[in-house]
């Protein structure tokens, strides 16, 4: 679902090779705030629940997936809400995810999200015998600013199995009203292009004139960095990064870019590593700066 949400589930993830399509998507839908949801459920057995009680279990269960999805970048409870058999869509996926596949997919997003509050709005249910629909749209909000930087609208089926829910098909879709996806802008693309030649280069000035005050760079393995402290570990032996595919932006300020970069480095797996990059962009002193930077990797060991 992404930062269009950015906007289906496995839980086992390859090391190597994986694209990252779709975290791109996520990021720049992730990064913004909106769904809309559609739920179908269908009974395995028992007799289903009213449709006040199917309302209330599945917008309880959502905001139980969606808290550390959105807040610690944990998919694993909206995993665990997809049937084995579930499909899965989001504006990244290139298509129909089916089973293992689609966990997998989102999988694959732990630890790379920014944290985010998210609000769910317009919640509501139709019952036909055992199966229901369920709708709703979210809200993905920046808590440092309080701006909306995503809306989407969902679509999920449900089978009521064993007195529970069950997800059989998830449809995630950005909802373009608020912030929608583009190419970066000329400024925002210089910036970054500052940005990583600072990193390239290993030059610590051209790197602090690009980044923010108040500056932080958060990685999985080695936490949050400031701006002056990152400066002094700009460049490993033999570093280099490279955008390749696409990169994406959405918000209205602040800024939220998504991008796929290569990354070479001695002692680095033969061909370099891909990264996942989400780029936080703020407006300070009348220029736009780098604020946030979070890269992301699941082909380290």
């Amino acid at each position: 679902m992404t930062a269009t949400k950015t906007p289906e589930h496995a839980i086992t993830v390859p090391k190597r090779d994986r694209s990252y399509g779709w975290m791109i998507a996520i990021i720049v839908a992730l990064v913004a705030a909106g769904v809309g949801a559609i739920v179908f459920l269908a009974a395995g057995g028992s007799d289903p629940p009213s449709e006040a009680e199917a309302l209330q279990d599945l917008v309880a269960a959502e905001k139980a997936a969606l808290d550390p999805y959105f807040g610690q970048s944990d998919p694993t409870e909206y995993v665990a809400l997809l049937a084995d058999d579930a499909t899965y869509y989001d504006p990244a996926t290139g298509g129909i995810l089916t089973g293992q596949a689609a966990k997998d997919y989102l999988m694959a997003s732990a630890g790379a999200i920014p944290a985010f509050t998210y609000e769910i709005l317009n919640e509501k249910v139709a019952l036909d015998g055992d199966l229901a629909t369920f709708t709703f749209n979210v809200s993905v909000i920046d808590p440092a600013s309080g701006a909306v930087v995503t809306d989407w609208n969902v679509t999920e089926i449900n089978r009521f199995v064993d007195n529970d829910w069950e997800v059989t098909h998830a449809h995630w879709a950005v909802d373009g009203g608020v912030a929608p996806v583009a190419p970066p802008t000329e400024e925002v693309a210089e910036l970054l292009q500052s940005y990583k030649a600072a990193w390239n280069e290993i030059d610590s000035d051209a790197f602090l004139a690009a980044i923010s005050s108040d500056y932080q760079i958060q990685t999985p393995r080695f936490g949050i960095l400031d701006g002056p402290t990152q400066a002094l570990y700009l460049g490993l032996p033999g570093f280099h990064t490279e955008t390749i595919g696409e990169p994406y932006m959405v918000g209205v300020g602040p800024w939220y870019v998504a991008e796929v970069s290569l990354i070479t480095a001695d002692g680095f797996p033969e061909g370099g590593v891909q990264s996942i990059n989400i780029f936080k962009i703020v407006e300070e002193d009348g220029a736009l700066k780098i604020q946030r930077h979070f890269p992301y990797s699941n082909q380290f060991d």
